[in-house]
């Protein structure tokens, strides 16, 4: 995943229409894999460790302290 670009800001609030770019430059960005959210990169890396650890383990009720390739899937999953 391509992370948030230096300098393009300003792009985060363009997104939801409201903003700058039309449709069609979203489109192309949403392709190359532009992330619009520091958020939404924390998630996914939270879930991908959740997937495996679930994967390896059966189930998703790891212990707070649970740690899976150097994520906190543990406090990921309480939140």
């Amino acid at each position: 995943m391509i992370g948030i670009l230096p300098g393009l800001d300003d792009l985060h609030q363009t997104r939801g229409g409201s903003g700058r770019l039309d449709a069609g430059r979203v489109e192309q960005l949403d392709g190359l894999g532009m992330v619009w959210s520091h958020q939404d990169v924390a998630f996914e890396e939270g879930l991908a460790a959740a997937r495996a650890w679930a994967a390896v383990h059966g189930h998703l009720l790891p212990p707070a302290t649970a740690v899976w390739d150097g994520y906190p899937v543990g406090t990921w999953a309480k939140n």
